[in-house]
C-alpha cells in the first residue's frame, strides 16, 4: 500500500491521467447496460395442463388430476403443487424451491408425464407442460378500439397484423391477444336428415375437408422445365361449400339438401371495454435480460406507423412497465442529487473550503460508472434494486475521503508538505482499509445464501461492494495526486470544524463511566433487548406498499352466466363508473381465453370474473362510490388491492388455504364455518347427467362409451378444414341445428335417444382445488381469522410461511455476517479479543434503527433486513476509526456519519409512499446517528478496562 501511495504522491499527473482514461472507458457501460424494473427473477414455476373436454370437474379430478399430482411429486426441488379441476380441464402448477434449475425440472416433468400417460382415461389428449410466463402488469398492455364499432374486423388486425409486428421486435419475447372476437362458419345439419342418410357429423366433416383442398397432380416436362401440376379444389365462396358432394346410403347428396351454411361470429371467450366502448387488448412481453424500455419506444413507434396508415382504429397504451421504470429511476436519481448536494454541503461546512469539498465528492461519479461497468461484466442490469446500492451508498463512499482529509490537514501543518501527505496517508491506511473491507464483506453472504434475499439483493449487494472498494483505491491513488496539484494551499490553511463543545461533553462522560466496571457491554446487551422489544411487535411483512395509482375491482357472476350477458352488464356499469366525479378512465376485460393457463391455474379465477381497473383523481372516494354502484346492482365483488413489488415480482401468494382428507365434507364444513362468499372456489354448476338403461345397450351391444361419444359428437360438434377469406382464416363447424337430439347415430343406425335412457337434473362443483395432495379451499383474510378452533390447525398461511422463511434466511444472515466480521476483524488485528471490542458498536446501531422504524411507522420487512446487514459494516467502522486513532478521530467519526446520513435523508423523506427503499434509508440513518453517539463513548470505554 506504501508503494501505491507514494507513486501517487510522487507522479500525481500520470495517476489522473490513468484514472481518467479508465473512467472514459467506464462511460460506455450505462449506454450498454440493460434497464429493468425489479432483477431478473428465476424462473420456479411449471404448468402442467391436460384438456379432456365432456368430462366434469369431479371426474377430471379422480381421473387426472391425482394421478398425475401423485407421479409429479418425485420432481426434484418440488416445493408445492396446487391443482385446479374444471370441467373439462386440469391445470396443475408445480412451484420448485429456490436454486433449482427450472429447465431441468421440466425436462423431468415432460418424462414423467410420458411416463404415466397411460394411466389416463384412453381417449383422454396428452398432458402438457411449460414455464410459467411473467406477470401481465409487466407488460406493455396495448388497446385497439374500433372507431366503425367493427370488433370482428378490429379482431383480425390485431391478430394478423399488429401482433406478427410486435413479435418481429428483438426485444419481444411474446404476446397476447384478448377481447377477440373471430368470425365462423357454422354448417347446421338436420339430425333427421343425417340419420336418414346414414351420415355423421365426422363423415361430413371429413368430406367438406377432403373438397376443401388443392390437391398436386404430378408434373410434365415442357422443354427443359418442369411444370407442377395440382387440381383446384379449395372453397372460393360459399356456394362451393354448399355444393359439396356427399356419399349417402341412398347415393350422391348435395350439402345444401341436408344442411345450412351461415357466417357468423364465433361465441368470443372474452371480451375488453375502455370507457365503456368494445376494444381488443394485446399484451407484449419483454425477453428475459432485455431493455423493456426499448421495446417500448419500437412499439410506440410501430403504433404511430399503423395510426398514420389506418384511421379507423385507434391505439391506446393502457399499461407499460417502461414507464414505471423510467419514473422510479428518476426518483432515485432526484433524491440522490439532493443527497450529493446535502453532502457536499456538510464537507464545505466540516472543512470550510469549496476544493476540498468538491475533491472528496469526485469520488461520487467515479463510482457511479465502475459499479455500472461491474453490473455489466456480471451481466447484472440497472434496476431499483441496482441503483438504490448505489444511491443508499453515497455518504459511505466519501469517507475514506473524509478520513483522509482529514488527517492530512493535521499532519501538512508540521512537516514538509510531501513528507506530511505521505504520512497523513500511511496513518489512515489500516483504518481505511478495514472499514472498507468490513462495510464489504457483510455482502458476501447474500451472493451464496439463495432465497428471496438472494434473489432480489444481489444486484444491490454488487453495487454496495463495487462503490465502496472503488472508493478505498481513489483515496490511496487519486485523492493524493489531487492534493499534490490542487489542495496544497487549502490543507495548511484548512480549520479543523469546531467540535470542542462535543469533547468536552464526551471527556465528562467518559471520566464518569470509566469507573463503573462491565457497564459498556451491559449497556449492549439492553440496546439488544430494547431492539428486539421494538422488533417482535412490529409490523412485519415483505416489503412496503407503494400508493395506489388505480383502483381494480373483481365482480363475480353467477357460476353458468352467459359471457354475453356478462359482457352486456359489464358494458353498462362502465357507464356508470364514468359518471362518477374524478374518474380518468375505466377499463373492464372478463372472461377466460382457454390457452392461458396462468389464468386458470388460480382457482378464484373463472371465465364469469371481471375485472374494472379505473384511474381517478381520489382514489378513496372513487372505491367507496364504486362500492355503493356494485352494492346496488346486486354484484358479489372484492376489491383487488395492489400487492408489493416483491410479492407481485417473485407470484408469493398471499393465501389462506383449508385443507382437507374429505373432499365431499370440505364443501359443507366451508358452507357451515365461513358462509357462502367467504372462499374459493365456490361454483356450482347446474348439469345435465344421461342416466342409461344398461339392460337396452347390452341388448344392443352398445357399450357406454360408444354412446358418450356420439352424444359428444351430436353436442360439440365436428371441426372441417377451415375457410380462407381476404387471406384470414375462418374455421367451420359442422353441428346439429339445434342441440335437443332426438335421435342418435350409432354407427350407421339411427336409434331414439330416451330409448338408451333418461336425463336427469343435477347440481355439482365446477372447479375443485387440490393443495399438496390434499383437497383444499381458498378462504378469505377476514374469515379466516375468525375460524373456529378445530379448524385453526389445518389452515395454512401461504403468506405468512414465506415470512417465516425469509425472516429465518434473514437471521441466518446476520449471523453468517457476525461470524465472517469477527474472523475478518481478527485477521486484520491479529488479536481475539479487539473485534468482540469493535462488535459492541452493532447493539446501539440495531436499536436506534428499530427505534427509527416504530417512530416513523415503519415495517419490519427484506429491505430493513438489508439495512442490520449494512449495519453491521457501517457501526463497526466508526469503532475502528476512532480506536486507530487513539480516540483522538472525533472529527472523522462525526464527519463520516454525518455525511452518510445526510446522503440518505432524501431517500428516507417519503411522504406520498413512491420510494419502496425509504424503510432501508431509514433503518440506516437512524443506525449510523445511534451508533456514533455510542461509539464515542462505549469503545475508549471498553478498551480502558481491556487494557487495564
Amino acid at each position: 500500500m506504501k508503494k501505491i501511495i507514494d507513486f501517487s504522491i510522487e507522479h500525481p499527473v500520470s495517476v489522473l491521467m490513468y484514472f481518467c482514461l479508465a473512467m472514459l472507458l467506464g462511460i460506455v457501460a450505462p449506454f450498454l447496460i440493460d434497464l429493468n424494473f425489479l432483477p431478473t427473477a428465476k424462473e420456479r414455476f411449471i404448468l402442467v395442463s391436460v384438456n379432456y373436454q365432456g368430462a366434469r370437474a369431479k371426474e377430471i379430478r379422480r381421473l387426472i388430476t391425482i394421478p398425475l399430482e401423485e407421479n409429479l411429486s418425485s420432481v426434484k426441488g418440488v416445493k408445492n403443487i396446487d391443482s385446479v379441476s374444471r370441467d373439462g380441464k386440469s391445470v396443475i402448477k408445480i412451484e420448485l424451491k429456490w436454486n433449482v434449475d427450472a429447465d431441468n425440472a421440466l425436462l423431468e416433468t415432460k418424462a414423467l408425464l410420458d411416463a404415466c400417460a397411460d394411466s389416463l382415461p384412453q381417449d383422454c389428449p396428452k398432458a402438457t407442460a411449460q414455464k410459467a410466463f411473467e406477470s401481465d402488469e409487466s407488460a406493455i398492455k396495448i388497446l385497439v378500439m374500433p372507431q366503425n364499432n367493427d370488433i370482428t374486423q378490429a379482431s383480425a388486425f390485431v391478430k394478423s397484423e399488429l401482433k406478427q409486428k410486435i413479435l418481429s421486435i428483438e426485444e419481444a419475447s411474446r404476446a397476447k391477444c384478448f377481447g377477440i372476437t373471430s368470425p365462423e362458419i357454422k354448417i347446421s345439419v338436420a339430425p333427421n336428415l343425417s340419420s336418414y342418410y346414414g351420415l355423421s357429423l365426422e363423415e361430413i366433416a371429413q368430406t367438406i375437408s377432403l373438397s376443401n383442398f388443392d390437391y398436386p397432380a404430378g408434373t410434365v416436362q415442357d422443354g427443359q422445365n418442369d411444370i407442377l401440376l395440382k387440381t383446384e379444389g379449395s372453397f372460393k365462396n360459399f356456394s362451393d361449400i354448399l355444393e359439396t358432394s356427399l356419399k349417402t346410403n341412398e347415393g350422391p347428396l348435395k350439402l345444401k339438401h341436408l344442411a345450412t351454411v351461415k357466417k357468423n361470429d364465433k361465441d368470443f371467450d372474452s371480451f375488453c371495454f375502455y370507457n365503456g366502448e368494445p376494444c381488443c387488448e394485446l399484451l407484449a412481453f419483454c425477453k428475459k435480460n432485455r431493455n423493456p424500455i426499448a421495446l417500448s419506444m419500437r412499439i410506440k413507434k410501430i403504433i404511430r406507423e399503423c395510426q398514420s396508415e389506418n384511421s379507423n382504429y385507434k391505439f391506446i397504451i393502457e399499461n407499460d412497465s417502461s414507464e414505471e421504470i423510467m419514473k422510479t429511476a428518476k426518483n432515485l436519481a432526484l433524491n440522490a442529487l439532493v443527497g450529493v448536494f446535502v453532502a457536499i454541503l456538510l464537507l464545505l461546512a466540516f472543512f470550510k473550503s469549496i476544493k476540498i469539498a468538491l475533491c472528496i465528492a469526485a469520488v461520487i461519479p467515479f463510482s457511479l460508472l465502475f459499479t455500472s461497468a461491474a453490473l455489466l461484466a456480471l451481466k447484472r442490469s440497472l434496476n431499483i434494486m441496482s441503483i438504490s446500492g448505489m444511491t443508499i451508498c453515497l455518504g459511505m463512499i466519501v469517507d475514506n475521503s473524509i478520513v483522509a482529509i482529514e488527517s492530512a490537514t493535521k499532519k501538512v501543518k508540521e512537516k514538509n508538505f510531501i513528507e506530511a501527505l505521505k504520512e497523513a496517508f500511511y496513518s489512515i491506511r489500516l483504518s481505511n482499509t478495514a472499514s472498507t473491507t468490513t462495510s464489504a464483506i457483510v455482502f458476501l453472504p447474500i451472493f451464496f445464501i439463495g432465497g428471496i434475499i438472494g434473489e432480489l439483493f444481489l444486484d444491490l449487494a454488487i453495487s454496495v461492494m463495487s462503490g465502496l472498494f472503488l472508493s478505498l483505491f481513489h483515496s490511496f491513488t487519486v485523492l493524493p495526486a489531487l492534493c499534490v496539484l490542487f489542495l496544497k494551499k487549502d490543507l495548511q490553511k484548512a480549520k479543523a470544524f469546531d467540535i470542542s463543545w462535543l469533547e468536552n461533553r464526551r471527556q465528562k462522560i467518559l471520566q464518569r463511566t470509566n469507573k463503573i466496571n462491565f457497564l459498556c457491554p451491559a449497556l449492549a446487551a439492553l440496546f439488544l433487548l430494547f431492539c428486539a422489544a421494538i422488533l417482535i411487535p412490529i409490523k412485519k411483512e415483505f416489503q412496503p406498499k407503494t400508493r395506489e395509482k388505480f383502483l381494480c375491482e373483481k365482480i363475480l357472476f353467477p357460476c353458468g352466466t352467459s359471457l354475453k350477458l356478462v359482457a352486456s352488464r359489464t358494458r353498462a356499469l362502465c357507464g356508470q363508473v364514468q359518471e362518477i366525479d374524478g374518474v380518468k378512465s375505466a377499463f373492464a376485460w372478463g372472461g377466460c381465453e382457454k390457452d392461458d393457463l396462468e389464468f386458470l391455474s388460480d382457482c378464484e379465477n373463472k371465465k364469469e370474473s371481471v375485472f374494472i381497473k379505473i384511474h381517478a383523481e381520489d382514489i378513496k372516494r372513487c372505491k367507496k362510490a364504486v362500492k355503493e354502484i356494485l352494492d346496488g346492482l346486486g354484484l358479489d365483488h372484492a376489491s383487488q388491492e395492489s400487492e408489493d413489488l416483491i410479492s407481485e415480482r417473485l407470484q408469493i401468494s398471499d393465501k389462506c388455504i383449508l385443507t382437507s382428507q374429505d373432499q365431499d365434507r370440505l364443501l359443507a364444513e366451508c358452507r357451515e364455518c365461513f358462509g357462502e362468499k367467504n372462499f374459493f372456489p365456490n361454483e356450482i354448476s347446474a348439469q345435465r347427467t344421461f342416466v342409461a338403461n344398461k339392460n337396452y345397450m347390452n341388448k344392443l351391444n352398445v357399450s357406454p362409451y360408444a354412446l358418450a361419444k356420439s352424444l359428444r359428437d351430436s353436442f360439440n360438434g365436428a371441426a372441417a378444414s377451415s375457410y380462407y377469406e381476404n387471406g384470414i382464416e375462418i374455421p367451420i363447424n359442422v353441428k346439429y341445428d339445434n342441440n335437443a337430439c332426438e335421435n342418435v347415430l350409432l354407427g350407421k343406425s339411427p336409434a331414439a335417444l330416451l330409448a338408451f335412457g333418461e336425463w336427469k337434473e343435477q347440481t355439482e362443483e365446477a372447479a375443485l382445488f387440490r393443495h399438496n395432495g390434499k383437497d383444499a379451499k381458498i378462504i378469505k383474510k377476514a374469515a379466516a381469522k375468525k375460524a373456529p378452533k378445530e379448524l385453526k390447525p389445518r389452515l395454512l398461511w401461504i403468506q405468512g410461511e414465506n415470512l417465516k422463511a425469509m425472516f429465518l434466511d434473514g437471521v441466518f444472515l446476520l449471523a453468517l455476517v457476525l461470524v465472517l466480521l469477527y474472523c475478518v476483524l481478527g485477521a486484520q488485528t491479529e488479536s481475539l479479543k479487539l473485534p468482540l471490542y469493535y462488535l459492541t458498536a452493532v447493539p446501539p446501531s440495531f436499536f436506534g434503527a428499530a427505534f427509527v422504524l416504530f417512530l416513523f411507522g415503519s415495517s419490519l420487512n427484506i429491505n430493513t433486513i438489508i439495512a442490520f446487514m449494512l449495519l453491521f459494516g457501517t457501526s463497526v467502522n466508526n469503532a475502528i476509526i476512532l480506536h486507530e486513532s487513539g480516540g483522538k478521530s472525533v472529527s472523522a467519526v462525526f464527519i463520516t456519519s454525518a455525511t452518510s446520513i445526510a446522503s440518505l435523508l432524501p431517500f428516507a423523506f417519503d411522504p406520498f409512499r413512491m420510494n419502496p427503499q425509504s424503510s432501508l434509508s431509514l433503518a440506516v440513518a437512524g443506525g449510523l446517528a445511534f451508533s456514533a453517539a455510542a461509539v464515542l463513548v462505549m469503545t475508549p470505554n471498553i478498551l480502558f478496562w481491556s487494557e487495564k
